[in-house]
C-alpha cells in the first residue's frame, strides 16, 4: 500500500462552474479556467501553495456522464451517486496523492472498502511556461462498505510535474493551504473505514482526528461540529458527511477586512473565521491563521 496520507484535494459537487467560479472569486480565492474530463465532468479548481487544492466539479455533459459510467468508470459512477443522494451541492469526496494507485486499489480490495475498479486517462495540459503536454491519471476507489455516499480515492498523477503556475497561487484572502477536513460522523464503523485508510486516530477536544502529513482529517459528532463552526453546523447529513474545509491564512484579520469589503457573511468562533455554504461553494469554509 502507498502512503495514503498526504491530501491532494477536496471535492466540492457543484451546480454550475459560473456559479462556483462567482462565489469563490468573491471569497478571494483565484480560480483556475474550466477544464473539462473526457467522460462528461468539468471542473475549475483553486490551487494552494502547499501543493493542495479545491475541485468545484460539475456536469458538463449528462449523456456523457452517464455512458462513461455504462462502461464502468466509478469516478463518473460514484459522482452520480453522491449527486442523486444529497441536493446536488456538498463536500463529495477526498481525494489523496498517490505514486502507487495500483498497490492502493489492491489494498482497499484486501481489506473490503474498495469502491470498484480502477480509472485511468489522460487529457491536454499546459504547464506553467505555457507550453502543452498530455497528462494522465490513475485513481483508486475506496468507500465505506454498503455506504458509498462519501468516498475517498487515491490519485497518481503522471507526466505532472506542477499543478499550477505561481500566479494561481496568490489568493486575496490570503490562503496559503489547507490545514484541514472536517467530516461528520455519528457510526464507529465510520471510524473503522477511515481508520483502514489513515491509521490510528488521536482525540481532541472536538472529536478524532487522523494525520494527513501538514493537515488533518477531523471526524466530529454534532456537538463537536458546533462547538467548532457554530451556527454553519445547520446540517441533513446522514451517515459519513463532508462538512467544512479548514483553510490556513497568512493573517486571519486581513481575512476578515477582505469579506467585510465584499459584504461576506461570516462568523469569529475563537481564532478562526467560518463561513456557512452558499450556493457555488459546495462546504463550510473555516479560515485559521497559520503559525509563523
Amino acid at each position: 500500500m502507498d502512503n495514503l496520507r498526504r491530501l491532494d484535494h477536496a471535492v466540492l459537487s457543484v451546480e454550475t462552474l459560473t456559479v462556483a467560479r462567482a462565489r469563490l472569486e468573491a471569497l478571494g480565492f483565484r480560480v483556475a479556467n474550466d477544464a473539462r474530463h473526457p467522460f462528461g465532468t468539468e471542473n475549475a479548481c483553486v490551487y494552494f501553495a502547499d501543493q493542495t487544492y479545491l475541485e468545484p466539479l460539475a456536469v458538463a455533459d449528462d449523456m456523457a456522464m452517464q455512458h462513461s459510467v455504462t462502461e464502468g468508470n466509478n469516478f463518473t459512477r460514484l459522482f452520480g451517486q453522491y449527486r442523486h443522494s444529497t441536493e446536488t451541492e456538498g463536500f463529495a469526496a477526498i481525494a489523496l496523492k498517490s505514486s502507487d494507485a495500483d498497490g492502493d486499489h489492491g489494498y482497499f480490495q484486501e481489506t473490503g472498502i474498495s469502491a470498484g475498479g480502477m480509472l485511468a486517462f489522460s487529457r491536454p495540459l499546459k504547464r506553467p511556461d505555457g507550453t502543452e503536454t498530455v497528462a494522465s491519471f490513475k485513481l483508486a476507489f475506496s468507500a465505506k462498505p454498503a455506504e458509498e455516499r462519501f468516498y475517498v480515492f487515491t490519485c497518481q498523477r503522471i507526466n505532472v510535474s506542477a499543478l499550477a503556475d505561481e500566479a494561481l497561487l496568490a489568493h486575496e484572502n490570503g490562503v496559503v493551504g489547507t490545514k484541514g477536513i472536517i467530516l461528520l460522523s455519528k457510526e464507529a464503523s465510520d471510524r473503522n473505514y477511515l481508520g483502514a485508510i489513515f491509521g490510528a486516530a488521536v482525540e481532541d477536544e472536538y472529536g478524532l482526528a487522523f494525520v494527513m502529513n501538514g493537515s488533518k482529517l477531523h471526524v466530529m459528532e454534532e456537538e463537536g461540529l458546533r462547538d467548532y463552526v457554530g451556527a454553519a453546523c445547520a446540517t441533513k447529513a446522514e451517515g459519513l458527511t463532508g462538512i467544512a474545509v479548514v483553510f490556513g491564512v497568512r493573517d486571519v484579520r486581513k481575512t476578515a477586512e477582505l469579506f467585510e469589503a465584499r459584504g461576506i457573511a461570516y462568523e469569529k468562533r475563537a481564532d478562526r473565521l467560518v463561513v456557512a455554504a452558499e450556493a457555488g461553494q459546495g462546504a463550510i469554509f473555516v479560515f485559521e491563521e497559520e503559525a509563523a
